[in-house]
């Protein structure tokens, strides 16, 4: 567009400019005193427009059309509360959702490949398959869905901050929060990539016989009816999530949890069997501890003091030295994800913005129960399909359509 000639007999006019509010500043001036002569285009400029014009009025015009144009943009975008970004946990993922998105987002899908070409040139570990998934896509296998989330998390992201959509603070439920660690500049892309990858080998290595189990109920509630008479200790099976008010995520051995589904049940309790091959959040974690702590100790974080802040899993308190001892990433894996905690730390924090940046949008609806008396909250959805947030980036002239 920049070296494209204007049409025989028509004028051009070039504007360039850092942002957008010296960009409307630019247009002003030359709305004002169009006869003189027009400031310096700057190719490198992040904001540039061209006008072609045949007369002075038609300059005019298209002068005001622009300047309305980003005014009302500067308008729309909120800037009185903070966002949060939540990033999705393993159980989100579903066969075909890298390779949807990347036919609409090319910048997605470059963030992507590059991701698969790291983790098989460094791992030998091959996630090609996303971007074309066939009948036999092993999303579902721990040792491909860790890193597959954690990837499309990070490409998500780094999408809508391109865009401009900037979060003041991420968190992560589970294996969301490894992701989260690298918009929070804790750790570089790649070592996040690493990181994940480690993590999921030693996981599926880990023997099968693992379950976990959702409760519709509060954690009070659920201990009360499991411990009575003795009927199950924290031993056999523990409290691996604390997702909202009335959702309570059990872990461990899966004939004990079959023992507790039942006696919840007589007790008036929904459950459901959670779609995963292991344990997670419980002592059967255990054995891959001490080699998962080898690799993590020789890895420091950085904290930089200008990126986003990264609420904990574990206790809600935002990351810092004090509060990510040596063994951090170690008590990720067997402590319980503290999710309605995070929530109302975040909303205490000021947030009053919540995105979620996964495939399917389950923490949105976890948050809106974490929050249901407070009715000054707003909540968007994945970007993998239509829905809110598709509707919130158009409205805010980040997404020229969402017609996808």
């Amino acid at each position: 567009m920049d070296n494209i000639s204007p049409p025989t007999g028509w004028s051009v006019c070039r504007v360039s400019a850092a942002n957008t509010e010296k960009l409307v500043k630019q247009l002003g001036h030359i709305r004002e005193k169009p006869e003189q002569a027009l400031p310096t285009y700057d190719t490198t400029q992040s904001h540039r427009l061209t006008l072609y014009y045949q007369d002075t009025d038609d300059l005019k015009k298209q002068l005001d059309d622009n300047i309305s144009k980003y005014e009302q943009k500067n308008q729309r975008t909120p800037k009185t509360n903070p966002t949060c970004f939540l990033f999705t946990g393993q159980g989100s993922q579903w066969p075909g959702m890298c390779s949807k998105l990347c036919e609409y987002f090319p910048e997605i899908a470059q963030h992507i490949q590059t991701s698969i070409e790291y983790l098989f040139d460094i791992h030998n570990l091959d996630l090609r398959f996303l971007l074309s998934p066939q009948d036999s896509d092993p999303i579902h296998n721990t040792r491909y869905t860790q890193p597959a989330l954690v990837l499309f998390e990070l490409a998500i992201a780094d999408f809508y901050q391109k865009l401009g959509l900037k979060p003041s603070y991420v968190l992560g439920h589970s294996v969301g929060e490894i992701a989260a660690s690298a918009v929070a500049g804790l750790y570089t892309q790649n070592q996040v990539l690493d990181i994940i990858a480690h993590r999921a080998k030693l996981m599926a290595s880990l023997p099968s016989g693992g379950s976990m189990l959702a409760c519709k109920g509060p954690i009070g509630t659920i201990i009360s009816i499991l411990h009575q008479e003795s009927y199950v200790s924290l031993e056999d099976v523990q409290i691996a999530g604390l997702n909202s008010p009335d959702q309570t995520i059990l872990s461990g051995e899966k004939q004990q949890l079959e023992q507790c589904q039942s006696k919840l049940k007589m007790a008036g309790i929904k459950s459901i069997v959670l779609k995963v091959s292991h344990a997670f959040h419980s002592n059967l974690m255990l054995p891959i501890i001490p080699e998962f702590f080898d690799r993590m100790r020789t890895l420091q974080p950085s904290w930089p003091s200008n990126m986003p802040k990264l609420i904990l899993n574990i206790d809600g308190s935002l990351a810092s030295p004090n509060t990510m001892p040596e063994d951090y990433w170690c008590q990720h894996i067997l402590r319980p994800v503290a999710f309605e905690t995070c929530i109302q730390h975040a909303y205490d924090l000021g947030v009053r913005y919540f995105v979620e940046v996964g495939p399917q949008p389950i923490l949105t609806g976890l948050a809106k129960k974490c929050l249901s008396t407070k009715d000054d909250c707003q909540y968007y959805a994945g970007i993998h399909k239509k829905n809110t947030l598709t509707h919130f980036l158009h409205t805010q002239g980040m997404l020229e359509s969402t017609d996808f």
